[in-house]
């Protein structure tokens, strides 16, 4: 994303109403712990780390999707 990074959207996102219960989930080559925090912290609900796992998405997103 040339103008914001994923952080900054999901911050941008969580200001609307209509975003403030919209689910985020992260998809990020950042394997570190503190990635994860970092995503957390900038308002995303989860957070997935690449080499992506189909289970893993797809688990991810039934949780996601059926709890709103």
């Amino acid at each position: 994303m040339p103008e914001m990074n994923g952080y900054d959207a999901t911050r941008e996102i969580r200001k609307l109403q209509i975003g403030q219960n919209v689910p985020i989930i992260a998809l990020t080559a950042g394997t570190l712990s503190d990635e994860e925090n970092r995503c957390l912290e900038s308002g995303m609900n989860d957070y997935i780390s690449k080499p992506v796992v189909l289970t893993t998405i797809a688990d991810k997103l039934k949780h996601w999707l059926l709890k709103n």
